[in-house]
């Protein structure tokens, strides 16, 4: 399934390609240098899409014989499992309040109508 040394490596990068950009948005929300969700949201989305981008681009490029499954099957699911793993850490520390609009600013809106 790893198709040997080279199905390793490749792997190992595609991991790697995901891993750097999600310790580096991990380390920039633990700096509160944002100033709302919504730019933690944007920044970490584009910070992880445009390395492995660049990875996915630079790879094909330089190695054309690759097929989806020897790197770009690994990229993708590396990339989904980080993607996971980073909401499922920002909704632990922002809690349930983050994704969920409370009544009294339901009710706050119907009023001003």
């Amino acid at each position: 399934m790893l198709g040997g040394e080279s199905g390793v490596w490749w792997m190992s990068i595609a991991a790697g390609a995901c891993l750097g950009p999600g310790w580096f948005v991990v380390f920039v929300s633990g700096l509160t240098v944002l100033w709302s969700d919504l730019s933690v949201v944007l920044v970490h989305t584009m910070v992880r899409l445009m390395s492995v981008a660049v990875v996915a681009v630079v790879v094909r490029k330089t190695h054309p014989e690759l097929g989806f499954l020897d790197f770009f099957g690994w990229l993708t699911g590396f990339y989904l499992l980080a993607l996971v793993t980073e909401v499922w850490m920002f909704y632990r520390q922002r809690g349930p309040r983050c994704l969920a609009v409370s009544v009294s600013d339901t009710e706050q809106t119907h009023r001003s109508e």
